[in-house]
């Protein structure tokens, strides 16, 4: 590994941007709060007229208009009247590659987790309850906009990586394709469209099956079964067994056999990480 000189300024800015990184979360959250990228859609706005319609402060809200033009979010086309930057329509409602639930994620709910990073690193396992990934799926059940907000994050990230998966997974003609913790469906989705015998069990939390018919295409939803459930929770509670066992049961006879091993699959690559938490990532075999 090669040192960076003691004097480099390169270096040195791009170590600024990451520290700085905080401030850029938290400005395109704002932005997204005060739907900024929808407002500037249909033209350019000055902050007049921004201001009187998001009832925000003139002065804050041009300084925030401002940094967004650093970001690309946003572009000032004459003395404070902005436009929509090459970034912001991103950010707009329902864009179809759009991130605007993923930055208001981890400019809300995301973000004070992050500040106990240190404290965490130190304590390890030690310092997290046993139950702190159980509770806060439960929140979600009881918190419907946070629930929203989480499940709207997660099916635009899903958007990003099906179009990739899709392309290099090899689905043999009748399987059944499980995604646990597949959210809306909108991977699964991605993945059945273009395979008319193929057939798909959705499993996850019940709020974010209620999103899942909009997610499916009606041609697919017939082939497409949805099973709720908390997963987290019949962990703690068995373990491999229960897991498989609970999950399949939902399937109906004629599936619970070829359902069963991915579920397995699934639960073996998920590695404890101490305290009863479980690694959630997605590996081959799990829920695609």
């Amino acid at each position: 590994m090669t040192a960076v000189a003691a004097r480099d300024p390169a270096a040195q800015a791009r170590l600024l941007e990451l520290i700085n990184a905080g401030w850029t979360t938290q400005a395109v959250a704002a932005a997204c709060e005060l739907e900024l990228p929808d407002r500037l859609a249909s033209g350019a706005r000055t902050t007049t007229d921004l201001a009187r319609e998001t009832g925000a402060d003139l002065d804050a809200l041009t300084r925030l208009l401002r940094a967004l033009v650093t970001l690309e979010v946003c572009c000032e086309v004459e003395a404070d009247t902005f436009a929509l930057g090459t970034l912001g329509s991103f950010l707009r409602h329902e864009h179809e590659n759009g991130l605007r639930h993923w930055a208001l994620l981890n400019g809300g709910p995301l973000w004070t987790r992050w500040g106990a990073l240190g404290a965490r690193v130190r304590a390890g396992s030690k310092g997290a309850t046993s139950n702190d990934s159980t509770e806060r799926f439960r929140r979600l059940e009881a918190d419907g906009l946070e629930a929203a907000l989480f499940h709207g994050a997660m099916t635009e990230l899903s958007r990003r990586v099906g179009g990739s998966l899709d392309a290099t997974l090899t689905v043999p003609d009748g399987a059944l394709v499980v995604d646990v913790g597949g959210g809306s469906g909108e991977l699964l989705a991605t993945l059945l469209a273009p395979r008319p015998s193929v057939r798909g069990l959705l499993f996850d939390l019940s709020p974010a099956l209620a999103r899942a018919a909009g997610a499916l295409p009606p041609r697919r939803r017939r082939p497409v079964r949805t099973s709720g459930g908390q997963l987290l929770r019949l962990r703690a509670a068995a373990g491999r067994s229960l897991l498989v066992e609970e999950c399949a049961a939902r399937l109906g006879r004629r599936t619970r056999r070829s359902a069963a091993e991915p579920l397995q699959r699934c639960h073996a690559a998920r590695r404890p990480l101490g305290g009863g938490r479980t690694n959630h990532a997605r590996t081959p075999g799990c829920g695609a």
